[in-house]
């Protein structure tokens, strides 16, 4: 599996003329699927040159750059999901369901997901500037207050019995969750998409 994500800032125009430039001379079965990603910064100008002339930029993660620890966020985020639903806090719940829906716009091959992409492909996340807007917004409606003893009681181990072990505190949990809000920030303030990998 790939392990380090890798998310950078571009031009939609020039994502979207990268794609379809792609899809036209990589065979079908080869451009967007589970097994292989395309990397659309691959052919644009980067090394060697001047910041200005650069057609994309990195963007900064800043909790984590490990897709292994989406496995533990994976299992906490419906670990929290499935507690709240059953308590009687009707708040909880919906700060666990913004929560599980949110983190899932980001995964990236990680298990059979379908990441969230603008260009109906199913191989990368790929997220534009209304889209970056809409999932701050969304992630603002999360609070973390609330299922902080959700986590506590219930999200120690997998549904199998192994432990939990990459992603170790409530802290950790957060700030890997908040990690993935900052990139849309940073896609908004540099007004970019944001094209995240796995590499």
């Amino acid at each position: 599996m790939s392990t380090n994500l890798v998310p950078i800032l571009i031009d939609e125009k020039l994502l979207a003329g990268e794609i379809a430039r792609l899809g036209k001379i990589v065979l079908p079965e080869e451009f967007d699927n589970f097994a292989s990603e395309i990397h659309f910064h691959d052919a644009l100008r980067y090394e060697d040159i001047s910041p200005e002339e650069r057609q994309y930029a990195f963007a900064s993660f800043s909790a984590s750059n490990n897709t292994r620890d989406c496995f533990d966020a994976d299992e906490i985020r419906f670990q929290l999901l499935h507690s709240t639903r059953d308590s009687n806090s009707t708040n909880a719940a919906k700060s666990a369901d913004t929560l599980f829906r949110f983190i899932g716009d980001f995964f990236v091959h990680n298990r059979l997901y379908i990441p969230f992409n603008e260009y109906g492909l199913t191989g990368s996340v790929i997220i534009g500037l209304a889209n970056a807007r809409r999932l701050h917004l969304f992630f603002q409606k999360i609070d973390f207050d609330l299922l902080r003893p959700f986590y506590v009681e219930h999200c120690k181990k997998y549904a199998e019995g192994m432990e939990i072990n990459r992603v170790k505190s409530f802290e950790e949990f957060v700030s890997f969750v908040t990690a993935f809000d900052d990139l849309l920030l940073q896609a908004m303030e540099k007004n970019k998409a944001l094209y995240i990998f796995a590499s």
